[in-house]
């Protein structure tokens, strides 16, 4: 598993940062920026540019479609944190 996420906890439904991003990125954009900033360190995307580009070729081009993304996001705001 990757890439799970966790939760807004006071936030039901689809968190609105993500929103106002992916509309005003459009979809491919927002996972491309999104994968960079939580994939990486800022220091090794400067030092890597070549090996971020290779991975994002594969990511993007195995982009699951929208609608897939949303409903993944909808169950992750769904989940109640695990409790100790």
């Amino acid at each position: 598993m990757a890439s799970t996420g966790a939760h807004y906890p006071q936030t039901k439904g689809l968190p609105l940062k993500i929103c106002k991003e992916m509309i005003e990125w459009g979809y491919e954009k927002y996972e491309r920026e999104h994968t960079i900033l939580v994939g990486w360190t800022e220091e090794y995307v400067k030092n890597n540019p070549e090996k971020i580009e290779k991975y994002l070729k594969v990511r993007m081009n195995n982009l699951c479609p929208v609608e897939f993304y949303l409903r993944h996001l909808l169950a992750r705001q769904a989940t109640t944190p695990a409790s100790d």
